[in-house]
């Protein structure tokens, strides 16, 4: 669930899907396949990854210790460019066999979701490593 373990887990989890089949059949997938700025780095972050990328679009204090409370999302495409919404994200972070987590952007809470919902009911935000 660290910081840095983002890519290592979307290999993971890419490489545990039908070959030939792991464009997008996977939220890391999907964040693999991204090829924005023309980059071909892009993974699925974990909790911790997402908890501090919530904190930062809403400029509170980053601490991977806190959950993303306080300030305002940033929602507008306008303000910091982040686009984010008010909804839950995947992560690469494992909950169990059957579940990944997720994290709610709109309170930061913390959950999970069936891995089998291939229709991305959260949302996928491909981050690249700094």
């Amino acid at each position: 669930m660290g910081i840095g373990l983002g890519l290592k887990n979307s290999i993971a989890i890419v490489n545990q899907g039908v070959p030939g089949s792991n464009d997008i059949t996977t939220a890391a997938g999907a964040a693999r396949a991204y090829a924005g700025g023309s980059k071909n780095d892009w993974y699925l972050p974990t909790t911790a990854e997402l908890n501090l990328l919530c904190q930062w679009n809403r400029n509170v204090t980053q601490n991977v210790t806190t959950s993303c409370t306080g300030g305002t999302l940033n929602i507008g495409t306008g303000a910091t460019g982040s686009g984010f919404t008010a909804y839950y994200y995947w992560s690469s972070s494992e909950w169990d066999g059957g579940n990944a987590r997720d994290t709610n952007f709109y309170n930061g809470a913390q959950g999970f979701y069936s891995k089998g919902n291939i229709t991305f009911a959260d949302h996928v935000r491909p981050v690249r490593a700094f």
